[in-house]
């Protein structure tokens, strides 16, 4: 019988009774001053009935290590898939990222899987864009590399995320053709006071656009790294200044391809004082 005391077993029965839901965080392209909502992340949440509206963190770690991660990333692809279709059926085309578990790039039948679960709804795959984390790119298993290629040659994006918070080597960004990284938001939320912090980005970005990357900064908070971002090339960004996690119904749709988006194009209007055109830049 199941404990709800046991932390595990609290757990199975939020995924039993559906308390899991997805929060959506936009993403824009900054390169120019009228904004554009280019895709929106996937983020899981767990409504608990007496601790409230959880984040990843506090239960990610409990699914892991009590088996519940396969559980859980199921809920995850079929709930990202439904809202595609729903945006589907309103003639919105808005790509939709979400984050590839550990456990999934040990799995052979995942990439075969994705595909059915997308095919049965009539949903590109390149409308799902697959994010792993820097850890998850250092691919040293033959059977993970195989993976990643069969998901590449299926049509789905892949991209690195949290750039920058591991250690994956130069070789292993050749070995596969990732369309983008995320620079994580340890580094992205130093460069207005930290010069060497500004420097790696700046680096980054050049060698991701070198390797035909695009490069979207994470965990943006304030519209002096905003603009230090467009200085120094990023492509796009996400942070709470753009946008929280939100129902897909607080998405701003009305900016996926079609003009401005009204607070962050404000954000973008209001130059920092002496930031935007500084030396050095």
């Amino acid at each position: 019988m199941a404990d709800p005391q046991n932390p595990a077993d609290s757990l199975a029965a939020g995924l039993e009774h559906e308390q899991l839901l997805l929060q959506y965080q936009p993403v824009f392209d900054i390169r120019k001053s009228d904004p554009l909502l280019l895709t929106a992340e996937a983020l899981v949440r767990w409504s608990h009935p007496d601790r409230g509206l959880l984040p990843p963190g506090e239960f990610l770690p409990l699914a892991s290590r009590n088996g519940l991660m396969p559980a859980v990333t199921d809920f995850v692809f079929q709930r990202a898939v439904e809202q595609l279709f729903a945006w589907q059926q309103r003639g919105i085309r808005l790509p939709l990222a979400v984050n590839i578990a550990g456990h999934l790039l040990r799995d052979r039948g995942f990439p075969a899987r994705l595909l059915r679960l997308l095919d049965e709804y009539g949903i590109p795959p390149e409308r799902m864009i697959l994010e792993l984390s820097e850890q998850g790119a250092m691919v040293t298993v033959p059977a993970t590399l195989d993976i990643l290629q069969e998901l590449m040659a299926c049509g789905f994006p892949l991209v690195i995320d949290d750039f920058g918070k591991g250690s994956i080597s130069l070789v292993q960004l050749l070995r596969l053709p990732f369309v983008g990284l995320k620079v994580d938001q340890e580094l992205v939320q130093q460069i207005g006071r930290d010069d060497r912090a500004k420097q790696l980005v700046r680096g980054i970005v050049h060698m991701a656009h070198d390797l035909g990357m695009a490069v979207c900064a994470e965990g943006v908070e304030d519209r002096e790294t905003l603009f230090l971002l467009k200085g120094l090339g990023c492509d796009s960004a996400q942070g709470w200044l753009l946008g929280a996690p939100a129902g897909a119904a607080d998405l701003p749709l009305a900016g996926s391809g079609e003009g401005p988006v009204g607070a962050v194009s404000d954000a973008l209007a209001r130059q920092p004082e002496g930031r935007w055109a500084a030396p050095g830049l």
